[in-house]
C-alpha cells in the first residue's frame, strides 16, 4: 500500500468526520482558501502552525501528518489539546526537548 501525502491524510481525516473544506476551515480557524489548497492537493506542505491548527481540529497529533509511517495518534481527550495547544507555541527545540522528555519518562515507565 501506498504512502499516503499529508494532503491525502487531511483529506481522509476529515473524510472520515463528514467534513469538508469549508467544515475543516471552521473548526481548524485555518482560512477556506488554505484548506481547500491542501485538500485538493494544489499546494506543497503546509506550514507547521496550519498543520498544528488542522491536526487540532481533526483529532490527531501534527506528528501523524508529518510522518509516512501507519500509526495514528489520537488525541483522546481535552487535556491532549491543552498539551498540543502549549507545545504548538513553544520554538521547536523547545518542543522537540519537551518530546524526548516525555518519552524518557515512558521508557522509565516501562511504556
Amino acid at each position: 500500500m501506498a504512502q499516503q501525502s499529508v494532503a491525502e491524510k487531511i483529506k481522509s481525516l476529515a473524510d472520515l468526520k463528514g467534513w469538508n473544506s469549508a467544515a475543516l476551515s471552521k473548526f481548524s480557524g485555518v482560512p477556506y482558501n488554505t484548506v481547500h489548497d491542501i485538500m485538493k492537493g494544489r499546494t506543497g506542505e503546509p506550514e507547521h502552525d496550519t498543520l498544528c491548527k488542522l491536526a487540532a481540529a481533526l483529532q490527531v497529533s501534527p506528528s501523524y501528518l508529518y510522518e509516512m509511517g501507519p500509526e495514528l495518534a489520537v488525541i483522546e481527550s481535552d487535556m491532549d489539546v491543552q498539551i498540543l495547544r502549549v507545545v504548538h507555541r513553544m520554538d521547536p527545540g523547545g518542543a522537540e526537548r519537551l518530546l524526548l522528555y516525555g518519552k524518557g519518562i515512558l521508557e522509565a515507565l516501562g511504556q
